[in-house]
């Protein structure tokens, strides 16, 4: 068994076939996530079965995929309950959401010294993070009637517009499709209402591609729900990063609309004449 992390088979995934792929001594990988549009494949291709798991450094590996379960695609696994118990609740008032519904994952353990303590020299974040005796993780996420959880964003990504909660990770996976596209980032930027968000998506190119923000555009309102479908765009060399690699979003919500961002509305497209 190995670990790794879902950008990384991601990046394996998109290497051309080779007919020794599943002749490998691998059975298991543990991951988190499990990316759910190459999920299926990847067992296929590779022989071996994929272990989603949600965790943080905070509080270790509260659930993961059962080893005697089938894939679950989207599911990163039931309660590790002899550990941990897990809930998702509303983020305003603690209150448990029902099944199905998004709220914020928290966590407690069943055994000592299972989570952390608090955070080094920062007593205002320990004290933000662990309320109503759970460790409040800042991710979204939520549980169906088995005891499946699903990830959904962290909570500072999370997009909201017109009253609609959106997976930054969703429009990456359907963007990320369209010919050319090299990599991309969802973002939140403010709208014209208060309180509220349109979508910006950033996008690195495959070298010497050219992607036309219009076909672009077409493609999304074709593969996700109108409310997802970003209003700009803005292609970059390079996405900025942190030294772990994971893409910098809060540097994308802070840049926001340049002149350099492609504009759906000022472009004049409305969605409902593509579908």
């Amino acid at each position: 068994m190995t670990v790794s992390h879902g950008p990384l088979l991601e990046m394996i995934h998109a290497q051309e076939p080779r007919p020794d792929d599943a002749d490998n001594p691998l059975t298991r990988i543990g991951t988190a996530p499990f990316p759910k549009h190459i999920a299926a494949a990847f067992e296929q291709r590779f022989g071996l079965k994929g272990r989603e798991s949600w965790g943080m450094t905070e509080v270790g590996i509260p659930c993961s995929h059962p080893l005697d379960e089938p894939l679950r695609p989207g599911s990163c696994g039931k309660v590790l309950s002899d550990w941990f118990e897990v809930r998702v609740v509303d983020p305003d008032t603690d209150e448990e959401r029902k099944p199905g519904e998004v709220g914020e994952i928290v966590v407690r353990s069943k055994q000592p010294w299972m989570l952390m303590q608090g955070y080094f020299g920062r007593p205002d974040a320990t004290v933000e993070s662990w309320r109503n005796l759970w460790f409040h993780s800042g991710d979204s996420g939520y549980v169906d009637e088995e005891g499946w959880f699903y990830f959904v964003d962290r909570m500072k990504d999370r997009i909201r517009r017109r009253a609609e909660n959106i997976s930054s990770y969703d429009i990456e996976v359907a963007a990320q499709r369209f010919e050319g596209v090299l990599e991309c980032a969802a973002v939140g930027v403010p709208s014209e209402f208060a309180g509220d968000h349109d979508v910006k998506l950033s996008l690195v190119t495959v070298p010497g591609a050219r992607v036309q923000p219009e076909a672009l555009i077409a493609f999304l309102a074709k593969a996700l729900p109108h409310h997802m479908v970003p209003r700009y765009v803005e292609i970059l060399e390079t996405l900025p990063r942190t030294p772990t690699f994971k893409i910098q979003k809060s540097v994308l919500r802070q840049t926001g609309v340049t002149p350099q961002t492609w504009d759906r509305k000022a472009a004049g497209i409305v969605l409902r004449t593509l579908s």
